[in-house]
């Protein structure tokens, strides 16, 4: 039973890398950038929202819309914590 539960997680984990990866190729696509700039702009988000805030970088989604006014980026970054001051 144990190991089930173990298991489960892996598949689910493996899943979620397979989607993230997917939607990253989408997301070029869309953009006409390579995949490795669309990390990069990830990074440099994460970075610079970073110097503020603990982030749970496993779980950082980007989204990209067409709309009639343009293209839409959108990020969801999920915040542990605010840092203090220093």
């Amino acid at each position: 039973m144990i190991f089930q539960f173990f298991r489960k997680k892996t598949q689910s984990d493996s899943s979620n890398t397979a989607k993230a990866r997917l939607n990253n190729v989408l997301m070029a696509d869309r953009l006409k950038v390579s995949p490795e700039i669309m990390e990069q702009i990830k990074r440099k988000i994460q970075e610079s929202v970073g110097q503020y805030v603990d982030i749970d970088a496993a779980d950082i989604e980007m989204q990209v819309e067409q709309k009639s006014s343009g293209v839409t980026l959108s990020t969801k970054l999920p915040i542990k914590e605010l840092k203090k001051k220093r």
